[in-house]
């Protein structure tokens, strides 16, 4: 009798020591809620990874645009025979550079695009995409005179750019002031 007395006991034992079917089913239920949670972390991350990198292309852009700009018109000539010329309703900028070419700065307001022309000729070309007034109404460019005495009827003192740059969630403010060399020379 102990033969099989000792092998029933030994079986029982071992039955003891395995997974039970609840404990297996309570160890995957873990494990599929970790997966969850790690997914939805990484999901997070991803998503604020192309936030930051759609943000730091539009700032990209602006810098770019803004640093153009800012040259062109640094250099532009500003007399009053071939003056700085910004439209009315500020959506136009136009000046002769150092190379005596016509450079006119638009913005179209249905396309939402800053545009560049050269000499007056029938191309435009797309100097920015997604390009908005800072608010509704508000001009791109606006004019002020010189704060110092002695300049000429016609001479511009200052520019002032100001728009928002739009790129799918990304929205970029961008603002500069550009002062004419021959202003910043004689003040």
């Amino acid at each position: 009798m102990t033969k099989y007395s000792n092998k029933y006991k030994y079986s029982r034992r071992r039955r003891r020591s395995a997974f039970t079917l609840v404990e297996l089913l309570m160890a995957l239920a873990i494990t599929a809620m970790l997966i969850a949670a790690t997914s939805v972390a990484f999901d997070a991350a991803l998503r604020s990874y192309e936030a930051n990198q759609e943000q730091g292309l539009a700032s990209l852009a602006a810098r770019n645009v803004l640093q153009q700009l800012c040259r062109e018109v640094r250099s532009a000539h500003n007399d009053p025979d071939t003056p700085i010329i910004v439209s009315t309703d500020g959506t136009e900028c136009s000046f002769v550079d150092v190379a005596d070419e016509t450079i006119v700065y638009s913005y179209d307001a249905d396309l939402r695009q800053l545009l560049v022309n050269i000499n007056g000729g029938d191309n435009w070309y797309v100097f920015l995409d997604g390009v908005d007034p800072i608010a509704p109404g508000e001009p791109i460019f606006a004019t002020f005179p010189p704060t110092a005495e002695g300049f000429e009827l016609g001479i511009v003192g200052r520019i002032a750019i100001r728009f928002t740059i739009e790129r799918e969630q990304a929205r970029y403010p961008v603002y500069a002031s550009v002062v004419p060399r021959n202003v910043a020379l004689q003040n």
